[in-house]
């Protein structure tokens, strides 16, 4: 497991903040953590893994995203909430981090997340220039859907994600603030320009 990224101080905060804290494995494929989880789905993912597309699958990594049990930002579109999360310093949720975070969610709390609601996940894709929409029907099976990015409606939404400043913790790096929802601290994001 690669070490954790996130300082005490920000893991101890999480609970006051209604976050979580995710770890994404590389070396488990989407396929084992739908296996893994039991997850019953409306979708094959032996047909689906050639249409969606998620970023960093060979790389391990540890993300901050809210432990809110439904979207937020519903009735938003896409373009929308990734536009927030942009100027938050923050990036979208994508098909490989979100059956992570079901996976932790559903450990933490026996409950699946986004029940009879959508998780946009703008911070992947699907096919050529969809977007991803899943969430948990009324019998509590997992649904994917391929939808055009510029999609809204009343019972969908988004997820965050938020990643350490930081690659290792030392004395210098301690310090550097990580993304929050809600602020646009410019120092918080990757890069930028004046």
């Amino acid at each position: 497991m690669k070490p954790c990224p996130f300082t005490q101080a920000e893991i101890d905060e999480l609970e006051t903040t209604n976050e979580m804290l995710i770890y994404v494995p590389q070396e488990i494929s989407e396929a084992q953590m739908i296996e893994t989880g039991k997850l019953n789905t409306n979708f094959r993912w032996e047909v689906e893994q050639n249409m969606i597309k998620s970023p960093m699958t060979d790389e391990s990594h540890w993300l901050v995203c809210s432990a809110s049990p439904i979207p937020e930002m519903l009735g938003q579109s896409t373009q929308a909430i990734s536009r927030v999360y942009d100027e938050e310093g923050l990036d979208g949720m994508d098909f490989r981090r979100y059956l992570a975070f079901v996976l932790t969610y559903r450990h933490l709390t026996n409950e699946y997340p986004d029940y009879r609601q959508w998780c946009l996940l703008v911070g992947g894709h699907y096919d050529r220039s969809g977007i991803s929409l899943v969430g948990f029907d009324k019998y509590g099976n997992f649904g994917h859907h391929g939808w055009m990015k510029n999609f809204k409606a009343k019972m969908s939404g988004g997820r965050y994600v938020a990643f350490a400043p930081r690659k290792h913790i030392n004395a210098e790096t301690e310090r550097l603030e990580r993304p929050r929802r809600g602020s646009r601290n410019k120092a918080t994001h990757d890069a930028g320009t004046d």
